[in-house]
């Protein structure tokens, strides 16, 4: 029997629970033939079938981002595909790969950006925090800060608060302080008082006590 019987499309099922199951089955079997078995479902013709794969290897990759990291260039790809489930599920694994294994994305960046500037909340959202991740790497930081500091810049009034709380981590070193000026110059382009708030919650605690 292939793994991808026991999607839930496969099994007539509605919702996610069937994939959710699968994801952490072979989370705990750590089954790496079946889980490539998943990844080239990938590709299949099938939408139904692609998509249950892709929530099944980001669900994995939440639970144990190693066993999703040998397919860290196959989400890059799909960084670009016509169908934005694949994009943004893709974007998901790929930011569970750089929670644990930054270095790993870093040759993937030109892709990352390029989803994000053109990608749905979601997409965008986890690009942010790919490059929040990749912003440690002393090689890089210079590189991700300014390509956060521009998705700051261009942010839809709606995502500002949402992106404040994702470079949150960054905001208290020395090399986050322009991301905080960014930030402090979008509060007046906030149309709504509880965007407002949001963000100055965030840099509030982005201060130095004294």
């Amino acid at each position: 029997m292939s793994i991808l019987d026991q999607l839930s499309c496969a099994k007539g099922e509605r919702g996610e629970t069937g994939n959710v199951r699968l994801a952490e089955k072979l989370a705990s079997s750590k089954d790496k033939k079946s889980i490539a078995e998943v990844a080239a479902g990938l590709d299949v013709a099938r939408r139904d079938i692609r998509n249950d794969c892709i929530k099944v290897l980001y669900e994995l990759g939440a639970a144990d981002p190693a066993l999703i990291r040998p397919f860290a260039a196959t989400f890059a790809r799909l960084l670009a595909h016509k169908d934005n489930r694949m994009v943004w599920g893709a974007m998901t694994a790929l930011d569970a790969i750089a929670a644990a294994y930054p270095g790993d994305i870093v040759e993937h960046l030109p892709a990352v950006n390029a989803a994000a500037k053109t990608g749905s909340v979601i997409t965008r959202d986890h690009a942010i925090g790919i490059l929040v991740k990749l912003a440690a790497l002393p090689a890089h930081r210079k590189r991700c800060l300014n390509q956060l500091a521009a998705h700051l810049e261009a942010a839809p009034p709606n995502q500002v608060g949402m992106y404040a709380e994702i470079v949150a981590p960054l905001l208290k070193e020395p090399a986050g302080k322009n991301l905080a000026a960014i930030l402090e110059r979008r509060i007046d382009d906030l149309p709504k008082e509880s965007q407002q708030r949001r963000v100055c919650k965030v840099l509030n605690r982005a201060k130095p006590a004294n």
